[in-house]
């Protein structure tokens, strides 16, 4: 009888005490505050974004890195395409951000006697009429396949900048841009005045 007796007295308690764990669960999960793995989740998704963000504003990371500047947003992008610009062209705004900012390589198509003239600083002299045997200088200053490039020449009915542009594509550069008004708009926007260098050929 004792043995019953006891037997039914350690029964109780382990029900009772998994009655009390069922509770305590219940109630501990049921608490708003506990909910952690979404607040972590959250924190997770947004951190990198505002780490990505912080990194743009200081706008010198990239550049370090070798790679470009830090760009607009797309929706104030200089660089991104306008209704009616013909595919891989790019417009003064766009060649005045890089132009400031870097990122990419810049081509004078032109030829020997218009560039020593003037002449963006730092562009690289590719004439049109040699393009072959000139195209080493893009190598020489340093330029990967995966570089931005944009050529520019005259402007206007200028075919420079387009047999340049070609050349470069077919020797593996995938970025090749040409900066159609070229230097016509160049002289007449009066926007160019701190990047054009006068009186020297390289």
């Amino acid at each position: 009888m004792k043995q019953r007796s006891t037997i039914m007295t350690a029964i109780f308690f382990v029900l009772a005490g998994s009655g009390a764990g069922v509770v305590a669960n219940y109630t501990w999960y049921g608490l708003d505050w506990v909910k952690e793995p979404d607040v972590i989740k959250q924190v997770d998704i947004e951190g990198p974004r505002k780490s990505k963000g912080a990194t743009q504003s200081a706008g010198d990371t990239d550049e370090a890195a070798g790679g470009t500047s830090s760009r607009p947003e797309p929706a104030n992008d200089p660089c991104a395409p306008q209704p009616g610009d013909k595919p891989m062209t790019v417009r003064m705004e766009c060649v005045l951000e890089f132009l400031e900012h870097g990122g990419a390589f810049i081509v004078d198509a032109r030829e020997d006697h218009e560039y020593s003239v003037s002449h963006f600083k730092d562009a690289i002299h590719i004439p049109a009429s040699d393009v072959v045997n000139q195209m080493g200088n893009i190598m020489a200053a340093g330029a990967q396949v995966m570089d931005t490039i944009i050529v520019y020449c005259g402007g206007g009915e200028c075919e420079a900048s387009h047999i340049v542009a070609r050349e470069l594509r077919a020797n593996s550069f995938e970025r090749v841009y040409i900066y159609e008004k070229g230097w016509q708009e160049v002289e007449t926007s009066g926007n160019f005045g701190a990047y054009v260098e006068t009186g020297s050929a390289n």
